[in-house]
């Protein structure tokens, strides 16, 4: 299949501090008739300004609840690119601070942010890069959301990061 890219502005995005309805940090959607799967390839972020508190970077599924609905997430559209760098239209779509008519389900954990001196374990200009070799199947109707789940008070002071993800759009057989 085709591979496509999508990345939230590079200013960065405030995470979330909770899998909720709202401020997603970025949402991958794969339309209910698109006619493929999406296989998830790479995942990352890049921390831009302020500090984190503790907390995980985590993946979540957000699926429709009624077979045959299409619950587009809603947000900051997003620019995919194919990843030859042609504006090709691919057929997901991609949001930042997202939101979704119901709370993601927590699927996967990225990783863990600690607290370091009080300044956040991750330092400004740093990226993570998650190889998920199409561990990641995001079926038609459903989207994959990556943001940060805060477990102390708060989300720190004012954190940006920007995400992106890629992926392969496999035809459905």
């Amino acid at each position: 299949g085709m591979v496509f890219n999508a990345c939230s502005a590079i200013a960065g995005v405030a995470p979330g501090t909770a899998l909720a309805t709202t401020a997603q940090a970025l949402l991958l959607w794969n339309p209910l008739d698109s006619g493929v799967n999406l296989s998830v390839i790479r995942l990352a972020y890049a921390y831009v300004s302020g500090t984190f508190a503790m907390g995980n970077h985590v993946l979540a599924r957000y699926s429709v609840k009624t077979p045959g609905t299409n619950l587009t997430p809603g947000g900051t559209a997003v620019t995919v690119l194919r990843a030859d760098g042609s504006l090709a239209a691919g057929k997901a779509l991609a949001f930042s601070a997202a939101t979704c008519t119901a709370a993601p389900i927590l699927c996967d954990i990225l990783d863990w942010i600690g607290v370091v001196d009080g300044t956040g374990a991750t330092q400004v200009g740093s990226v993570r890069i998650f190889d998920r070799d199409g561990s990641d199947i995001v079926q038609p109707g459903t989207a994959l959301v990556m943001t940060f789940v805060s477990l102390a008070a708060g989300v720190g002071t004012t954190p940006k990061a920007t995400y992106s993800a890629k992926w392969a759009e496999i035809p459905l057989e």
